[in-house]
C-alpha cells in the first residue's frame, strides 16, 4: 500500500487500514470493489478493478477516485429524475381521473335529463326498444305508463316557469323513489314523463301507479302547493307492432283519465 503513492498523504491511517482490510477481503474473488473514505477531507469514493493475466489470476488493480462533486452531481441527477417521474406520474394520475368524471358527466348529459335527472327522450327508446325485443323473442310482459302534471300551463302562467321547473323536479323525484330498480323513468316532453315496468302485467302495473298518483298529489310543492297527475298504462301485447304504437295507447289512456277528471290513472 506503500506504493501507492498518490494517496498517502491525502488520506488518514484509518483510511490506508480499511482499503488494506478491503484487499484482502476482495482478493479471492478478484471481483471490483469500492471503499468510501475522506481524501483532503473530502468525502470520496475509491473505486477497484482487477486486472487478471492469462491464466485469469488477479495479479493487480486500476483505482479510480470519484470526489465529492462527482457523487454530488449523480445524487442531483437521480434526484432531478425521480423528481420528473413522479410528476410525470402525478399528472398521469390528475389526466385520468379528469377524464374518467369528464365522460362520466359526458355520459350523464347524454342520458339524462338536466332538470328532472330520469332518463332523456332518446335513452328512454333505447330502452324501450330494447324491452320491445325482449318481448318478441321471450314473451316477457311488460307496461307502459304515460305520465301527465294535470294544469301545467296554467302553474307555468301564473307562477312563473322556476315554479314549473320545481314541479317537474318534484315529480321525478317523486316516481324515481317509487318504482323498483329494473323499472325505468324518463322525460317524454314538456310535463309528460314514461314510466317502463318490465316483467309488469296489466293489474301489478295499476297498483304502482295508483301508489305514485297517491305521493304526488300528497305532497305540496314549493309555491304552488298541491299537484295532480293524470296517468294512462298500456300493456304490452301482439297487437302493438312497435314502440311507438304502444306509447300512443298509453298517451290515449292518459287523455281518458283528463277526460275523467284528472288526478286518476286509467289502464
Amino acid at each position: 500500500m506503500s506504493r501507492l503513492c498518490v494517496l498517502e498523504k491525502r488520506i488518514s491511517a484509518a483510511a490506508v487500514s480499511r482499503i488494506k482490510k478491503a484487499l484482502t477481503r476482495n482478493r479471492p474473488g478478484a471481483a471490483p470493489f469500492c471503499v468510501e473514505l475522506n481524501i483532503d477531507g473530502r468525502p470520496s469514493v475509491l473505486t477497484f478493478i482487477p486486472i487478471r493475466n492469462f491464466y485469469g489470476k488477479s495479479v493487480a488493480y486500476i483505482f479510480g477516485i470519484s470526489g465529492a462533486d462527482s457523487l454530488l452531481g449523480h445524487d442531483r441527477s437521480f434526484f432531478l429524475i425521480f423528481t420528473a417521474l413522479m410528476l410525470l406520474f402525478i399528472m398521469l394520475v390528475v389526466f385520468t381521473v379528469y377524464y374518467r368524471i369528464s365522460q362520466k358527466k359526458i355520459e350523464m348529459m347524454a342520458t339524462r335529463d338536466s332538470l328532472t335527472g330520469v332518463y332523456t327522450r332518446g335513452m328512454l327508446f333505447t330502452i324501450l326498444e330494447s324491452e320491445y325485443e325482449r318481448f318478441k323473442r321471450y314473451k316477457k310482459p311488460f307496461c307502459l305508463v304515460m305520465v301527465d302534471v294535470d294544469h301545467f300551463k296554467q302553474i307555468n302562467d301564473t307562477q312563473g316557469h322556476a315554479t314549473g321547473d320545481i314541479v317537474l323536479a318534484g315529480v321525478a323525484r317523486t316516481m324515481k323513489k317509487n318504482i323498483r330498480n329494473t323499472d325505468s323513468v324518463g322525460r317524454y316532453g314538456g310535463e309528460e314523463f314514461i314510466i317502463l315496468l318490465p316483467e309488469t302485467g296489466g293489474n301489478e302495473a295499476l297498483v304502482v301507479v295508483e301508489k305514485i298518483r297517491q305521493k304526488i298529489a300528497s305532497r305540496e310543492f314549493y309555491s304552488s302547493g298541491r299537484v295532480t297527475v293524470s296517468c294512462g298504462i298500456a300493456e304490452m301485447d301482439e297487437t302493438a307492432a312497435s314502440v311507438e304504437d304502444l306509447i300512443s295507447a298509453a298517451d290515449k289512456k292518459m287523455y281518458r283519465a283528463k277526460q275523467s277528471g284528472r288526478d286518476r290513472v286509467v289502464l
